[in-house]
């Protein structure tokens, strides 16, 4: 990261600090990232990043720093706490499917696999009978994302769990819906 100040084009301004007028130099910086924001002179040399860029380097330190305290199974909770919190509109959609289909399941269920690996299911259906994934383009597109999600298919295949997988376009056209509804169908119909 890095962050250029037009040293060349200071501005003059008059701002309230502390309830008291100020008269400051301000310069424009811009962030390697895009943003611009104005910085007063003496601050001007020692600034590396934009505010967000910043927030965005401590939360990756903060997750390496709780997993080296306390350990994967107590980050795994919190992360789970936060999505649990806030799902995404994908997962709004399928847990509305879900609710209207009368299927009891859980939500960012915790899997455990016996390396020790800890993973969230996006659903867990009727105690363990049905995963489900809700795969969104963004968080499910790179490399990183393709093997852990590869990762999960085996626990859930080790553990005899089928897994169903909603992609963005099944959900957002209907298509994941019918072939929810199908899938449960044929599960009820194994069973009985």
């Amino acid at each position: 990261m890095t962050v250029n100040v037009d040293l060349e084009n200071p501005i003059r301004a008059r701002r309230m600090v502390k309830g008291q007028y100020r008269q400051d130099t301000y310069f424009i910086a811009v962030c390697s990232c895009g943003h611009q924001w104005e910085i007063r002179a003496d601050s001007a040399q020692k600034v590396q990043m934009c505010e967000e860029c910043s927030q965005r380097i401590k939360a990756r330190k903060g997750g390496r720093a709780t997993l080296r305290k306390y350990g994967r199974s107590f980050l795994i909770g919190l992360i789970r706490e936060s999505r649990l919190k806030k799902p995404s509109c994908l997962e709004r959609t399928v847990e509305a499917w879900l609710i209207e289909l009368g299927v009891f399941y859980e939500r960012e269920y915790p899997l455990h696999t016996g390396d020790g690996w800890i993973g969230l299911v996006d659903f867990m259906c009727e105690g363990g009978r049905l995963a489900i994934e809700v795969q969104g383009r963004y968080w499910h597109e790179d490399e990183k994302a393709i093997k852990r999600d590869a990762r999960k298919a085996a626990a859930l295949n080790y553990d005899g769990i089928p897994l169903l997988v909603l992609t963005e376009a099944e959900i957002v056209n209907g298509e994941g819906y019918t072939r929810l509804a199908n899938h449960l169908a044929l599960k009820e119909n194994s069973r009985g």
